[in-house]
């Protein structure tokens, strides 16, 4: 019957199936026949960029998908931002947990820097 109905479709992008659409094609994959299963292509929404951009460039995505992936990067340089604050903060509060703990304030410490710079002007 292929003989006579060639395929023209080369591959297929199912895209937003939700997670039992993904399980349900993962259940019929064995009764389809290989050459039929390498033309479907299901993403799910976490996968869809980096899925599609595998076999289409993106220049040639269209608008939506690029998007998607703008918005994407935003949030994770927003997430790496607030890490990197979260940590400095817990670096600041640890350095002054050692100075309460071992008795030195931060006056201290500033007096004892200035005079640590008077003394190399001096000399």
């Amino acid at each position: 019957m292929q003989d006579d109905y060639p395929e023209f479709l080369a591959i297929k992008f199912f895209v937003n199936v939700p997670s039992w659409g993904s399980m349900i094609f993962k259940l019929l994959r064995p009764l389809l026949s290989e050459a039929t299963t390498k033309k479907f292509v299901v993403c799910s929404t976490n996968e869809l960029y980096p899925t599609l951009t595998d076999t289409i460039a993106v220049e040639n995505l269209p608008s939506v998908y690029q998007k998607l992936q703008k918005e994407k990067d935003t949030e994770e340089k927003s997430k790496e931002q607030q890490q990197q604050q979260q940590q400095q903060q817990q670096q600041q509060e640890s350095a002054a947990a050692v100075r309460t703990a071992t008795g030195i304030n931060s006056d201290d410490e500033a007096d004892k820097d200035k005079m640590k710079d008077d003394g190399k002007q001096e000399q």
